[in-house]
């Protein structure tokens, strides 16, 4: 028989504990996914900051801002962003991991890498934001 005391025995039991914490904690990150997507403006006089993304998978839906911005702890699955604030007339042209439509499919393990190009004005065709529309002529 072992003889220990409180304190040796209070320490295994703590021990043990953080064990299984970090446990779950990895195992909860790898069950789960997440997406990073960095903000460009073309054109205008905005900032990536000033603009608000919002992404939603059935009832799960979350917001952030910034120039970077990082939703994690997604579960699989497929994900629409979208553009819920910030300055009028822009429009936002997604791209790398993001459809051009601004669906994104979030697997366990995963991080998907998507590029938000905030476009001033109404030219932008959707999939590429180098190309415009031809000029309108006066009628």
């Amino acid at each position: 028989m072992i003889r220990m005391s409180a304190r040796n025995l209070l320490l295994v039991a703590l021990s043990i504990l953080a064990a299984m914490a970090l446990y779950v904690s990895v195992a909860y990150a790898a069950a789960t996914g997440s997406v990073r997507i960095t903000g460009v403006v073309v054109n205008g006089t905005a900032h990536p900051s000033d603009f608000t993304l919002q992404i939603k998978n059935g009832n799960s839906v979350m917001s952030a801002s910034g120039d970077t911005i990082t939703f994690s702890g997604l579960n699989r699955g497929t994900y629409t962003i979208t553009k819920t604030d910030g300055p009028s007339g822009y429009k936002v042209v997604w791209s790398g991991d993001c459809s051009a439509q601004g669906s994104v499919t979030i697997l366990p393990g995963t991080t998907k890498l998507c590029t938000a190009s905030y476009v001033l004005g109404s030219g932008s065709t959707g999939g590429d934001p180098g190309r415009t529309r031809p000029p309108r002529l006066p009628r």
